[in-house]
């Protein structure tokens, strides 16, 4: 049998489940636990060092036994699609639970591991949650049982349980509004979103293939609570019979490792892990070898021909830096989830490692991914073309609307059950601002609701205006705006003498583009959870008249006066310790010295230092405190007033 009959027989699994009317979540697991015992469903790297397996014929078990505790201690509970909250880490366990919860007759509701107790609440009581398993140590107000991972494990399991199969799973949108918004899938729609992979092996045979032809390790880095990793990584892979790869270990550069070490074939992520492997990776190459990596990824990225890249051995010399890097084993990256940068793409690319754009949101699944394998297709970063079954149309307004069997069939608003609103011929209205080119590939643009129209009536989106000026050395962030059809740029700085550079800058762009006023200021701007820059508080405050230009420079504050001097001198050494192992110096870094415009890191390296301060002063440094804390005397007074000493 061909290689690609092999792979079109695994696709064709879903199919064969729609044409015989067996549309739900029950089916899906049939088929994830009838894979040979022969193959490894999970492999955990866990923080003892340990690596853990569980091969498929293990999978049943766990999942069952699992399903026989929840029994057990929801037993006062017995309401059929009754909602569970699961607030868990990725790892084999999170996988047990999700089956157990369905199995037990309880809905899933995908809660993120590191959301707050306060919107946690929230979005219980929106979906009148019965019960929540977590291990965020928290015990949660109204009639919500809360229940551990230990508790989970530890219970004696009902042996005359028999499984009472929920069908529907509760995502939570990722929407910037204060409007608690819950999407609910059925077994239904993911078979078809597992059917949309149906025509992939007519155009790339590298994305889904049966382990009978190679291995396949895909890793959980994204949390499971997100529709990209819950369909592309969770649900998909089983379902095909691959193995997830789990470890305990997040920083980005033992992710790297982790990845080449645990041969790691697939690895889909957010664009701030490939930027920041592409930062890190370059920098890291020896000045002496610079041109010669620079010559590589031109011929790579078929820019030179062989002969004009300077060096013979350029095959060679690209095993060596995958050796260096993520191995040689890997087969397929796709970035999703936001907006990849070019020079990203460029440098991953040409290296040798083929990194793909996908898109779906929480409201309608995953719905394309570009496969074609040639890189000059890859290179224009495109989000593909629509999956099998789905619809793509471009509205009047360049909006992307989708049709699909995947769209989520109901929505939980503010509390209330509705239904999914679609226009008349069955489109979800995105939000999203794109357009398509005549080999039918989509392009996103931007946000619908962030769209500038100018006073000519040219659109004009912030991420476009934005990413002129992001290069500028000295730019720490920045917003792009309108007021009154005026388009505004803030810029945080630590140095306001950049203002020539984004004035010339800004004068090369197209007339309609180009920002009517531009502020340059040394306050931090304000940043989501995941380091993003909010526009719309910028903009309140610009409009406050918060923003005052070049007067707004902040003077020097000790803002460590008058903390006791011992307590102050060990956090200061102790932090010191920290701040040198994540940077890899050896000196002791400067108290005012800014993160990302003085010690010259990034954001993913931030959630790395704020894990490792967590471990070394046993607290939780706030997700509202993300981006604020810049210095390392802002750490430290963050911990003196949490009672560190």
């Amino acid at each position: 049998m061909s290689k690609k009959k092999k792979i079109q027989d695994i696709v064709d699994q879903a199919s064969n489940l729609l044409n015989q009317n067996l549309t739900t979540f029950k089916e899906i697991y049939k088929v994830i636990i009838s894979h040979s015992n022969h193959y490894h469903a999970f492999l955990h790297h866990e923080n003892s060092g340990d690596i853990k397996t569980y091969r498929y014929g293990q999978y049943a078990r766990l999942c069952e036994s699992t399903a026989r505790k929840l029994s057990v201690l929801l037993a006062d509970r017995k309401i059929k699609n009754g909602v569970v909250g699961l607030k868990v880490n990725n790892s084999p366990f999170w996988c047990f639970l999700f089956w157990g919860l369905l199995m037990s007759g309880y809905r899933p509701l995908l809660i993120d591991a590191k959301l707050a107790k306060e919107n946690t609440e929230n979005l219980l009581k929106s979906a009148k949650a019965i019960a929540i398993v977590t291990d965020d140590q928290n015990e949660y107000e109204g009639n919500v049982i809360t229940l551990s991972t230990n508790e989970v494990n530890d219970i004696s399991e009902d042996l005359n349980f028999q499984p009472n199969w929920a069908d529907e799973v509760i995502f939570c949108s990722s929407g910037t509004t204060g409007e608690i918004k819950l999407m609910i899938f059925d077994g239904n729609n993911m078979l078809n979103q597992l059917n949309a992979s149906k025509k992939m092996p007519d155009e790339n045979l590298d994305i889904i293939y049966p382990q009978s032809i190679r291995p396949l390790r895909i890793i959980g880095l994204i949390p499971f609570h997100h529709i990209f990793a819950f369909v592309s990584i969770f649900l998909w892979y089983s379902f095909y019979g691959a193995t997830i790869v789990f470890t305990d270990f997040q920083d980005p550069v033992t992710l790297v490792k982790e990845i080449r070490e645990l041969k790691v074939t697939h690895v889909y992520h957010v664009p701030l892990f490939y930027e920041v492997f592409a930062k890190n990776f370059m920098n890291r190459v020896d000045d002496r070898y610079k041109e010669k990596v620079n010559s590589l990824i031109k011929y790579n990225l078929g820019l030179i021909k062989l002969k004009d890249a300077g060096f013979v051995g350029v095959h060679t010399a690209k095993r060596l830096i995958q050796r260096l890097t993520l191995g040689v084993q890997i087969r397929y990256l796709i970035s999703g989830g936001g907006y990849l940068n070019e020079d990203a793409a460029k440098i991953i690319n040409g290296i040798g490692y083929p990194l793909y754009n996908g898109y779906g949101m929480t409201e309608v699944g995953v719905t394309s991914v570009e496969l074609s394998p040639n890189i000059q297709d890859r290179m224009k970063r495109s989000i593909g073309r629509p999956l099998f079954r789905v619809s793509y149309r471009i509205n009047r307004k360049n909006e992307l609307l989708i049709k699909s069997p995947i769209t989520h069939i109901k929505e939980i608003i503010n509390g209330k059950e509705k239904s999914t609103v679609l226009d008349r011929e069955g489109y979800y209205s995105t939000g999203d601002i794109a357009k398509v080119d005549s080999d039918g590939r989509y392009y996103l643009v931007g946000r619908a609701k962030e769209t500038i129209i100018t006073s000519n009536g040219e659109n004009v989106y912030p991420e476009e205006i934005e990413s002129y000026f992001k290069e500028i050395k000295g730019v720490i962030n920045l917003a792009v705006f309108a007021v009154k059809n005026k388009i505004i740029l803030v810029i945080q700085t630590d140095n306001l003498k950049i203002s020539k550079e984004v004035d010339i800058t800004n004068a090369t762009l197209p007339l309609h583009k180009q920002a009517n006023r531009i502020v340059l200021t040394k306050e931090p701007l304000p940043l989501s959870s995941s380091l993003k820059v909010k526009r719309y508080i910028v903009k309140e405050k610009y409009l406050d008249g918060e923003y005052k230009g070049k007067d707004s420079a902040r003077k020097k504050i000790d803002v460590l006066a008058g903390y006791d001097a011992n307590a102050k001198r060990n956090v200061i050494r102790r932090l010191n310790r920290v701040f040198k192992e994540v940077l890899y110096v050896e000196k002791d870094v400067d108290g005012n010295a800014h993160w990302i415009n003085d010690l010259h890191s990034d954001s993913m390296t931030y959630i790395t230092l704020i894990n490792e301060i967590e471990k070394e002063f046993t607290v939780k440094i706030p997700i509202e405190k993300y981006g604020q804390l810049t210095t390392l005397n802002d750490f430290a007074k963050q911990l003196l007033d949490s009672g560190c000493k």
